[in-house]
């Protein structure tokens, strides 16, 4: 407080313009009912009143009007600043209920003589929601310009320069040195020019990834410069290497023409003698072809033959067609014409086919024997119709039966599977009752290990059973009495149960009273009945200080306790009496950094009983847990209740489940089985009987009509006497066939020996082919060294020609091959020697030009790559002058930017340094104003003459100071941690400086302080009335 005070008087005086806050209006706000003007306000003016009078609800008011947010202040919406009629108890009248709220500031400037009405107005919309409008003058002005004519006044909402609030000072002086760092870098506004000096930060370091690459480019520049030293020295060296490689290069080229040269010659012989051959294949496949048209001819001529013999084979199917109409007509007269058309008919075959003729005859002997049986068929036909009849009737009546057995089948599966299907309903039945009685006997032993469970965490003490019986015989005496607080509400989760346990403490078994007059009735009781003692809460006058609603969202983890509380609304007093603005935090972690590291004076209590005071003090966590399931003893009746019920069910669920049912029901499907079994063996007997009579029935009916079986009988013995004829014909067919297939394996050979001849043509051909793309692939080389030499410019020992004959572009001609060559030609390269190019080998010794080809290739190649090695190590040195150049312009190029971002660099560290500067000299201007200012204050405020003095008072001296940059400080009850003898010296100091620039209004309840004020407000509550109202007291007329 003391601290405080000298902040504010220390100040430069630019922050304290003389103005006055004369006589603040409210109109349904807060307390009061209807219009009602406070005031006016002194210099120094002390608002008092008993608790709960009202006295806060001003100080929320005036901050109200002056800007501050409904959420900072008592409550949570704007409508909930709206004065609520009947909201008193002790108010019989009946109010109507407003609809709006408005409080007004009446605010004069001494240094010009203007006055300002400042005005809030709250309106409920149709949503039932608040809105707030601002008025400056009675003109209805934006929130934003409202604020601003408020800061032209010095009045800052968001700093709340002019209120000092409870606690205020108790929270400036827990702040560490780095948070009072920050509020001096606030006030003196140093702080606005952080982020202008933060940009100019990150535009330097921008600056340092080009001066890291500069000086690598440096270094690099100089590393090339002595690597350009060492190439001169070896330059003379890669030269000599160069023109040994040169040399070599031109030998390596000769072995490989050399093998070309041979290679061709050799290919070119092999061609010419397979095509020779060629030649004398092509001849004898002529002479193949000739051969077998030859063949073919004499085919053709057996081919007629067998031809004719299909004639003579229709005249025997002619001369069996009359057979067959002489057997069916035999006994009918034949017309003259008729006759003569068979003898004509006869004679053409006598004469055609002599053999065939005596054949015919010899069927027609045949034919007058069969005769004699067609009598005994006739008798036997009429037993067979006789039979038939019979046999006919029988199956009848076997299909009778049959069909009544199948009938009775159908009946017997019919109420078989009704049978089966009741079966397995019961079954089915049984099974679910089963699973049911599982599922039951499972929930039973569940719940007799919760209830075990909870027996075990609930054993009572005989302490708790005796207040236990208590409570029941007060709640059976006295109606008002509702029950131990714990049995009142319970947490919201069970991890919760052990640190709401520890918050309630030792209002757990206080019992919640409906009044004071009944807690006094059961007091008297208990004590005249010798039962003990017991705390009470009576709902109509427990004091239950308001929430703080900051404390809500502190930090991650942490709630109120109240938040954490299942209970009755009509209990709402009586447990956030119990829990006041006590936490709950998940983990002690959470708890120290609410109570240590964010700096709040509030209890808190971790999860597993940790607790953090207020004072800072520590308690270890509870260890045994079993008091925290006290709040289950509801949860164990209905875990009780729902034990018998499972029992019940159980019980019923047994009696459903009769077997009776069971055997009667598999005892009519056993007899309906054997049913079964007996008809289908009847069924089985019918189908057999049937099966008999229709395999005779099917046998008698072929000689059910005599005439058709005598020329069934006939036509059959013809056709066997025709068969013969055909056999006979047909072996002459065979003949005929052999000769044909005779000729046909002539042919097939002759084909086979010419297919052979031409295969052997076409391998002789691929052969040619082969060698062809041989010969084109050895030119193609020979032709591909001479086009590399003449690129490369490698010189050649040519004896004739000169390889600028030689194209660059790939040249192909047709080559002709064998007798065909009108018709096939195979591409290939130009011969090189076409060009006129003859190559002198004579630099080749005689071993060289006899092992020309791979090894003596591949030896070259060798010494080729030892060159190419050495020459390609020195080839990164020569090139050293051009590395270097290219450093040295990306250097030069590097250079201009970088010059310009020195400029930059420069210009901003000036700027940085002239910026940081100014913030420093603001800094160090307001702690060093401050300083001496405090340093004058705090000297003539804390004189103390012992040192006992000194140490009781030593914690309020040292809080730190707080800037306020406006006059008007409303204060509320700061003077209540001191004693009288220094709350004496703050009033006689406020008094002293209240005149000179600074209006004080302070909330007090010590008339030690508010004896010295120039003025009283009182607030008192006028119950009739229905709400708050105010006197005013001028102590100036009164004197010292």
């Amino acid at each position: 407080m003391l601290v405080t005070l000298t902040c504010i008087l220390s100040l430069p005086h630019s922050y304290l313009v003389p103005k006055d806050l004369t006589k603040p209006s409210l109109e349904s706000a807060m307390n009061s009912n209807g219009v009602q003007t406070i005031g006016p306000f002194k210099h120094f003016t002390a608002v008092i009143g008993p608790n709960g009078a009202g006295k806060s609800n001003l100080m929320d008011a005036i901050s109200f009007v002056l800007g501050v947010r409904s959420a900072q202040l008592r409550s949570t919406q704007l409508k909930d600043l709206i004065y609520k009629a009947g909201e008193l108890e002790d108010s019989s009248t009946p109010h109507e209920q407003p609809k709006k709220a408005s409080v007004t500031a009446h605010y004069v400037d001494h240094k010009n003589g203007q006055q300002y009405r400042f005005s809030r107005t709250i309106t409920v919309s149709s949503d039932k929601s608040g809105s707030s409008i601002y008025t400056i003058n009675k003109k209805v002005v934006k929130l934003e310009d409202y604020i601003s004519t408020l800061e032209s006044h010095n009045i800052l909402v968001k700093a709340k320069n002019f209120l000092v609030f409870q606690g205020d000072v108790e929270a400036i002086a827990s702040q560490n040195p780095k948070s009072l760092s920050k509020l001096i870098d606030q006030i003196s506004g140093s702080s606005r020019i952080n982020e202008h000096l933060e940009s100019i930060e990150s535009k330097n370091e921008i600056l340092g990834p080009m001066r890291t690459e500069t000086a690598e480019l440096e270094r690099a520049v100089a590393a090339a410069r002595r690597e350009y030293a060492q190439v001169t020295k070896e330059v003379a060296k890669t030269e000599n290497e160069l023109k040994s490689k040169e040399k070599y290069k031109e030998e390596e080229k000769l072995p490989r023409l050399v093998e070309c040269e041979e290679k061709l010659k050799h290919l070119e012989k092999k061609r010419a003698n397979e095509e020779r051959t060629m030649a004398n294949l092509s001849k004898e496949k002529a002479a193949k072809e000739k051969e077998l048209v030859t063949l073919r001819r004499q085919l053709s001529v057996v081919t007629e033959a067998r031809d004719n013999f299909y004639g003579t084979n229709d005249v025997a199917q002619i001369l069996s067609r009359t057979a067959k109409q002489q057997a069916s007509n035999r006994n009918i007269s034949i017309s003259e014409d008729k006759l003569k058309e068979y003898q004509a008919l006869k004679a053409k075959s006598a004469n055609e086919c002599p053999k065939e003729h005596e054949l015919i005859k010899t069927i027609n002997r045949d034919l007058k024997t069969k005769t004699f049986k067609l009598t005994q068929l006739e008798d036997q036909l009429e037993q067979t119709q006789t039979r038939y009849k019979k046999l006919d009737l029988d199956h009848d009546t076997q299909t009778n039966r049959k069909t009544m057995t199948e009938n009775k089948i159908d009946g017997v599966l019919r109420e078989l599977n009704k049978k089966r299907k009741q079966l397995h309903d019961v079954q089915a039945e049984r099974t679910r009752q089963a699973q049911t009685a599982t599922e039951l006997k499972e929930k039973l032993q569940d719940c007799l290990k919760k209830i075990s469970e909870a027996g075990a965490a609930q054993r009572e003490t005989d302490t708790e059973a005796r207040i236990r019986t208590m409570v029941e015989k007060l709640r059976k005496i006295f109606p008002g009495v509702s029950g131990r607080l714990q049995d009142l509400c319970s947490p919201v989760a069970r991890k919760h149960d052990v640190a709401i346990r520890i918050v309630l403490g030792r209002n757990l078994n206080a019992v919640v009273v409906d009044s004071q007059k009944t807690a006094f009735e059961c007091v008297e009781y208990l004590k005249i009945q010798r039962l003990g003692s017991a705390s009470f809460i009576p709902l109509d006058t427990i004091k239950v200080n308001p929430v703080n609603e900051r404390l809500r969202n502190l930090a991650t983890g942490a709630r109120l306790a109240i938040d954490l509380i299942k209970h009755d609304p009509i209990y709402e007093r009586a447990v956030q009496y119990a829990c006041g603005n006590t936490i709950i935090c998940d983990s002690t972690q959470v708890a120290r950094h609410v109570v240590y590291d964010k700096g709040n004076e509030v209890k808190a209590v971790s999860l597993d009983g940790t607790v953090i005071h207020k004072g800072g003090n520590m308690s270890g966590g509870v260890t045994g847990l079993d008091n925290s399931r006290k709040f289950d003893e509801r949860e164990v009746q209905g875990l009780k209740r729902a034990q018998e019920d499972i029992l019940a069910r159980i019980k019923a669920n047994s009696n459903n489940s009769p077997r009776e049912n069971d055997e009667a029901l598999l005892a009519d499907i056993s007899r309906l089985e054997e049913t079964l079994a007996f008809l289908k063996d009847d069924l089985l007997a019918s189908e057999t009987t049937l099966a008999g009579i229709k395999g005779e029935l099917e046998v008698l009916s072929q000689k059910k009509d005599e005439k058709y079986v005598y020329q069934k009988q006939q036509v059959q013995n013809e056709m066997k006497g025709i068969d013969e004829e055909i056999s006979q014909l047909s072996a002459r067919h065979e003949d005929l066939v052999q000769a044909q297939s005779q000729k046909s394996v002539i042919v097939s050979e002759t084909k086979k020996e010419l297919s052979k001849a031409v295969k052997v043509l076409d391998a002789t051909m691929r052969d040619i082919n082969g060698w062809n793309d041989e010969i084109e692939r050895l030119v193609s080389d020979r032709l591909n060294i001479f086009r590399r030499c003449k690129l490369e410019s490698i010189s050649l020992p040519i004896l004739e020609g000169s390889l600028l004959r030689i194209p660059m572009d790939e040249v192909v001609r047709a080559t002709p091959v064998g007798d065909e060559a009108s018709s096939e030609v195979t591409p290939r390269a130009v011969d090189p020697r076409d060009y006129g190019i003859k190559i002198d080998y004579a630099k080749l010794d005689d071993e060289e030009q006899e092992n020309s080809g791979f090894e003596l290739e591949q030896h070259f190649l060798d010494r080729l790559v030892r060159l190419n090695t050495q020459i390609e190590a020195m080839v990164p040195k020569t090139r050293a002058l051009e590395k270097l150049e290219e450093v040295e312009n990306r250097l030069r190029d590097h250079d201009q930017e970088f010059e310009a971002a020195r400029k930059l660099a420069r210009s901003t560290k000036d700027e940085f340094t002239e910026i940081r500067n100014k913030r420093v000299n603001l800094f160090n201007q307001a702690y060093n104003h401050i300083k001496t200012k405090s340093m004058k204050f705090t000297g003539t405020l804390c004189h103390l003459e012992s040192a006992i003095e000194m140490s009781s008072n030593y914690q309020e001296e040292r809080r730190q100071w707080r800037r306020w940059r406006f006059y008007l400080q409303y204060t509320d009850e700061v003077d209540a941690a001191l004693d009288n003898t220094n709350v004496r010296r703050i009033a006689d100091y406020v008094r002293k400086k209240s005149g000179e620039s600074v209006q004080f209004v302070v909330i007090s309840l010590k008339g030690t302080f508010y004896e010295k004020a120039s003025g009283l407000v009182g607030i008192y509550r006028d119950n009739e009335w229905g709400g708050t109202k105010s006197l005013t007291l001028d102590l100036d007329q009164y004197g010292d």
